[in-house]
């Protein structure tokens, strides 16, 4: 969600942000960069998007699926492709390696524990997260440069790591929560979950719904993905990324992809809202928003950005019900009790509650500083009132 009121001076003021937020897949991808020039070629053998939302979900080969997706925005920003026969081998060199050290074995726990220390020791997989918070480092999602750097994200981790289970045949899926993806290795009888960002660690699903703040009983989060739910949330990212690059024709295609792929992908719908709210369609953006809220009634994030649509568009109620709703879901919302401050004294006229508002942000984020800006100006504001 975006901060969509700050303090400028002794005003307030509007100052849109150049970026969308995702419910699990934040990725800003800077699409101005060169892509790896050793992976461009022509000529590629990879399904295009649309291919794959009229395939069958088990005729969909993981790579192929992910090299197929970053062709089509490789074609967007440059128009070249990646090169399909060094993407394969590299899969299947991976592939290859692993099979021979799993050779014989039953044990799931020794299983996973060669793969993991083979991709994430040997191999050096790792997340680069902490050097990329917002995701705008476009290498760390495209499959070239991912097998090539050896540095990822969960989703990109992910489809490296389910590419290589699927070649050797292995029982591997993908898992959602509202803001992140892991691998679980499931055959029936037991279950491991696989941490691609903290090389292989498995997490119970309690870590994973306590962090993401999952609903006991919710059965859309902490489930095995279909291998189309999975590239569903990938082609998000990339449109999420064709969002912030202004390129709102391309997002607006990649995310109505995304839905095509699985039309109960709320971070698609909430997406699409967002390009929407962009181009200045409220009410379409209000729409798509309030779709994603009927598939995810419980996502903060969703509700949040119904409460900036409805500031945009001058409703005081519903954006401040909104806020207060996102909130109720997740008391430690510092940027939910943000917006709700400046909607209460851009449009409500009320800045106590404002205040009380901007101070409860800074409580939970001291280094929040359009909060802090915003009460010091609504107090300065009141000590002249008093002092006349």
């Amino acid at each position: 969600m975006r901060k969509t009121a700050m303090c400028s001076g002794k005003a307030f003021s509007k100052r849109k942000k150049g970026f969308a937020w995702t419910l699990f897949l934040s990725f800003v991808v800077c699409l101005s960069c060169p892509l790896p020039s050793y992976a461009l070629s022509e000529n590629p053998t990879a399904p295009s998007i649309n291919d794959l939302v009229n395939m069958k979900d088990s005729e969909i080969d993981l790579s192929a699926a992910y090299l197929g997706i970053t062709n089509e925005v490789a074609w967007v920003v440059a128009k070249m492709q990646i090169d399909a026969k060094k993407i394969k081998e590299d899969i299947d060199g991976l592939a290859e390696k692993c099979r021979s050290l799993i050779a014989g074995e039953r044990d799931p726990k020794v299983i996973v524990a060669r793969l993991n220390e083979f991709l994430f020791d040997e191999c050096d997989f790792k997340s680069d997260q902490n050097n990329d918070p917002l995701y705008s480092n476009y290498q760390n999602l495209l499959i070239n440069a991912v097998l090539e750097n050896r540095k990822g994200h969960c989703t990109s981790l992910t489809m490296i790591y389910l590419s290589i289970a699927q070649a050797l045949g292995l029982p591997c899926f993908a898992v959602a929560t509202p803001a992140h993806i892991f691998v679980r290795y499931d055959d029936g009888a037991q279950r491991i979950n696989i941490e691609t960002t903290d090389r292989g660690k498995s997490y119970p699903d309690e870590y994973y719904r306590e962090k993401y703040l999952i609903e006991k009983g919710d059965a859309k989060y902490l489930r095995n993905l279909t291998r189309k739910q999975l590239l569903s949330r990938i082609v998000v990212s990339f449109g999420v990324t064709f969002i912030d690059r202004q390129r709102y024709e391309a997002a607006e295609d990649f995310l109505e992809k995304a839905l095509k792929l699985d039309s109960e992908n709320a971070i698609a719908a909430m997406n699409l809202g967002i390009l929407y709210e962009k181009q200045g369609r409220l009410d379409d953006a209000a729409g798509e928003l309030k779709r994603a809220l009927v598939i995810d009634p419980h996502q903060y994030k969703i509700l949040g950005n119904i409460g900036l649509v409805y500031q945009e568009k001058g409703d005081s109620s519903n954006s401040i019900d909104y806020f207060q709703r996102a909130i109720a879901v997740n008391p430690k919302y510092a940027l939910g009790y943000y917006n709700l401050g400046v909607t209460y004294h851009l449009l409500a006229k009320n800045d106590e509650k404002a205040m009380e508002n901007f101070s409860k942000a800074l409580e939970l984020e001291p280094n929040f500083l359009a909060a802090r800006r915003n009460l010091m100006t609504l107090r300065q504001q009141r000590s002249r009132q008093r002092a006349s």
